[in-house]
């Protein structure tokens, strides 16, 4: 592998997780946002050059998965306009089983 060859270590997100999410993760279930934030702040305070989004290689998200949030509302509006979305794409995703 070329990163190898030129001694640069290279490490998936999934390598930052407490063990106990590694685990719930191992066993097939999601981690919730509590679940997340120890590993949030974790990259939180790694160098800007140590990470790299992965999200680079994907196709842009569909409008039915994109959310535009104005940048002026308040928390809580903005906090039940991701929550709507979340309902709506969870009740698509159970009605296209």
């Amino acid at each position: 592998m070329a990163l190898g060859k030129l001694r640069i270590a290279v490490y998936d997100g999934d390598h930052f997780h407490p063990p106990q999410n590694a685990a719930k993760m191992a066993g097939g279930h999601p981690l919730s946002d509590e679940d997340r934030r120890p590993w949030l702040a974790r990259l939180h305070g790694m160098k800007a050059p140590m990470l790299q989004s992965q999200f680079d290689a994907l196709q842009p998200p569909d409008p039915d998965e994109a959310i535009t949030i104005p940048a002026d509302e308040d928390i809580e509006t903005i906090l039940e306009l991701i929550q709507t979305k979340r309902n709506r794409m969870r009740i698509n995703a159970d009605n296209a089983d």
